[in-house]
């Protein structure tokens, strides 16, 4: 071992740090100790006390260390073991693959993850993963289930692991929702290290024996894969336990020439290829590979997709990736969950949602990545142009008119992780189309201060200021000319 990886595995492993801390910390008390003994050798036996209580510290910390280190050591060599057998496995198995390829594996095999706590009765995870032509990761991850017998819970911890990519856990973006109480949750951070992530979810309150829970979040994480091949998945101490229902998503930025579902044994000697299912639509930029969990072996520690896309491909940006559909019934929870994420106790309810659908179900847009909704936009038909605050037109099924001059935006939404990426002005796109084939004259809408250089992209237009249209919103009218009728 060099000195660089054996500095590597003190910083990623707290025990290591410990112990290695403990030593320092007991040599400098001995030290010390002797220093006061070559000093004061005149006056020992008048001032002994003051340096056998530091010798005795010192020694103290020393065998503390000592045992620490005869405890570890073997752990050590058995995770360098392990970790080199994964590489020499995937290296023989994937024979593709390049070097660095197999070297991000090996870093990731650090992170274990407990499937089990004893506390969260699992009955659902799901991992859904994008990587867009940037190598940026889009996460949607859901864990359900229910609290143990005679335990009780105030959240859930979640490692999430990249090969590279250094950025600050608050450059995630994460955000987390409740989905049986439709609110927002707390985060809180309790590792921020160069490749992993671990946070807490906190619940609303605090769940008790057998209380159901349903949890998704969302994050992004910049430039954290390699594009043209890489891997996803779950590391696991094992895989004895397992949930009703596991799966996993990954959409790609192109259409891979290898994709491989599989889980690596516990010693890394051996893989199990497992059954993938993919969804191409070049068409519509869908590369979309599904592999069925149910197949893993409950000695398996690692499942993994491995993927790699012929480096002459032109990959495509998060934008390519999203599709743009007219809502459905069944799209109205993933699009309240959307909107209570950004405007908290102002969102619209789910039946408010439903109204707006029923009025203009042509209006009412969603942006979908793996078959979930990121973002939004609700449009009206009418004849209204003088209003001072949303509590005039709140009643949207009311004033809408199919044959009227002028299209109305209620709400364009997007999901926290996925902004900046193309997906509101994509959204903002179909709207136009849709106005002009509904001969519209002038499409209105009412932005906040923020985002109003998005509009004027688009050429809406400033109008005026609204200030008191919502409370705690200062509102800016604008609007965009179509056709002169």
């Amino acid at each position: 071992m060099n000195a660089t990886s054996f500095l590597k595995r003190i910083w990623e492993d707290p025990n290591t740090t410990i112990t290695l801390g403990l030593f320092i910390l007991g040599t400098l008390f001995v030290f010390f100790s002797f220093f006061i003994l070559q000093k004061d050798k005149p006056y020992i036996t008048s001032r002994e006390s003051l340096y056998t209580t530091p010798l005795i510290i010192g020694c103290i910390f020393i065998f503390i260390s000592i045992m620490f280190a005869i405890k570890l050591l073997p752990k050590m060599d058995s995770k360098k073991d392990k970790k080199e057998n994964i590489c020499a496995t995937l290296a023989r198995e994937f024979p593709t693959l390049d070097k660095d390829t197999i070297k991000c594996i090996f870093h990731s095999c650090n992170h274990d993850v407990p499937l089990k706590d004893h506390i969260h009765v699992y009955e659902l995870i799901s991992i859904n993963g994008i990587v867009d032509k940037d190598g940026t990761y889009y996460g949607m991850y859901e864990r359900s289930g229910h609290i143990a017998p005679n335990k009780t819970s105030d959240g859930l911890v979640i490692h999430v692991a990249a090969s590279s990519a250094g950025i600050s856990f608050g450059d995630l973006h994460v955000i987390a929702i409740d989905l049986l109480a439709k609110e927002k949750l707390l985060i809180e951070v309790l590792e921020d290290t160069y490749r992993c992530k671990i946070f807490k979810i906190f619940f609303q309150t605090p769940k008790l024996s057998n209380e159901p829970f349903h949890i998704r979040f969302m994050f992004k994480w910049e430039r954290a894969m390699n594009p043209f091949q890489d891997f996803d998945g779950i590391t696991a101490k094992d895989f004895s336990y397992l949930p009703k229902e596991m799966h996993a998503t990954l959409q790609l930025p192109g259409e891979a020439v290898l994709y491989e579902g599989i889980t690596i044994s516990n010693d890394g000697k051996q893989i199990s290829r497992l059954k993938m299912d993919r969804n191409i639509d070049t068409k519509k930029g869908r590369f979309i590979y599904k592999v069925g969990l149910r197949e893993i072996s409950p000695n398996s520690t690692h499942l993994l997709i491995v993927y790699k896309i012929d480096k002459s491909s032109k990959l495509l940006s998060l934008r390519d990736m999203i599709e743009i559909s007219q809502v459905s019934e069944s799209d109205l929870n993933n699009v309240y969950i959307v909107e209570k994420s950004i405007e908290g106790n102002y969102a619209a309810t789910r039946e408010i949602l439903y109204d707006r659908m029923k009025m203009f179900p042509e209006g009412f847009l969603v942006a979908k990545l793996c078959d979930m909704v990121v973002g939004y936009v609700e449009t009206c038909i009418w004849n209204v142009q003088d209003f001072t605050t949303f509590e005039e037109i709140k009643n949207f099924p009311s004033l809408f008119d199919p044959k009227g001059k002028y299209l109305y935006i209620i709400s364009l939404c997007v999901a926290e992780p996925f902004r900046r990426k193309g997906v509101a002005s994509k959204l903002l796109e179909s709207v136009i189309n849709l106005a002009r084939q509904k001969n519209i004259s002038e499409i209105h809408l009412v932005s906040k201060k923020e985002i109003v250089t998005l509009y004027e992209k688009y050429g809406f237009e400033y109008v005026k200021d609204l200030p008191n249209f919502f409370p705690g919103f200062h509102g800016i009218f604008m609007k965009k000319r179509l056709i002169s009728i």
